[in-house]
């Protein structure tokens, strides 16, 4: 029952990982945060036995990719693995590429590729493209905090973006080409940070690289902790709530004993709380 850091590779689903990484550490129940596509790398957080009900505390961490965008010819899929749809002779300059990159920082409203699991009328959205029925997802708004890192050698744009969760580099890979008026397509993809997890810290001398966190060292990285005394450990997993004085915390927080997670709360007044996940290992 734990928060294991883990490098995917290439060529495999998100959810096969899961399964190779549960074979080889010789763990049981296992789930994972963020999604990566086959074609795609890098870090993805896979929990394990009961951990996993605590998987919605983690997908609101900003992202952080590593992206390579080919120019030359557009995709069905808006990436290496599709079908070409479009293509072009001459590439655009770096001055051009620069300006347009700029238009992407910030709130943006994307529609979701059409090959990704977003469900529609309960299938996700692949299916009804695999049918060869047009089906287009609601379009959702997220953010681009930063572009950095551009490295430009034509046909190949390099650049490291953070974003929030849901933003597809796909869909910006695509959309980059139609603005500079060369069909363009995401080449290389890998995650390095799934905020505040980097995967720098993984320990890459195990044929799986990852790294081990308990439930509280995890979230606790990511929500403000309070202390709860020895007596309430056991009302708390009876889902009894009780005082725990003035909590200086908004929103979520941990509630923990000796650095062992007890539940996850919620404020709902500055002395008042709900649980909204009771933590038994």
């Amino acid at each position: 029952m734990s928060v294991i850091l883990t490098d995917k590779p290439a060529g495999i689903t998100s959810r096969k990982w899961d399964d190779k990484v549960a074979r080889t550490l010789g763990l049981k129940k296992t789930g994972h945060v963020g999604t990566l596509d086959p074609m795609a790398t890098g870090l993805q957080i896979v929990l394990s036995g009961r951990t996993t009900r605590l998987l919605q505390f983690f997908l609101d961490g900003k992202k952080t990719y590593k992206a390579q965008v080919t120019f030359g010819f557009s995709t069905d899929t808006w990436d290496r693995e599709g079908e070409i749809l479009e293509r072009c002779q001459s590439y655009p300059e770096l001055t051009d590429v620069l300006e347009t990159l700029k238009s992407f920082d910030g709130v943006l409203i994307q529609t979701p590729p059409p090959y990704s699991a977003v469900k529609v009328e309960g299938k996700p959205l692949y299916y009804w493209t695999r049918k060869g029925i047009a089906k287009e997802a609601p379009p959702r708004e997220v953010f681009v905090e930063s572009i950095t890192e551009i490295s430009y050698s034509p046909p190949d744009l390099e650049f490291s973006i953070s974003c929030s969760k849901g933003t597809y580099i796909r869909s910006i890979a695509d959309q980059l080409g139609k603005k500079l008026g060369c069909p363009s397509h995401l080449s290389a993809l890998r995650r390095t940070a799934i905020h505040p997890f980097e995967l720098k810290e993984l320990d890459t001398e195990n044929e799986i690289h990852h790294k081990i966190l308990s439930p509280f060292e995890a979230l606790s990285l990511i929500y403000p902790t309070v202390e709860c005394e020895e007596q309430d450990v056991a009302k708390i997993r009876n889902g009894i709530r009780p005082y725990l004085g003035q909590i200086s915390a908004k929103g979520i927080f941990l509630i923990c004993y000796e650095s062992i997670l007890i539940a996850v709360a919620e404020t709902t007044t500055a002395d008042e709380y709900r649980l909204r996940t009771v933590y038994t290992r």
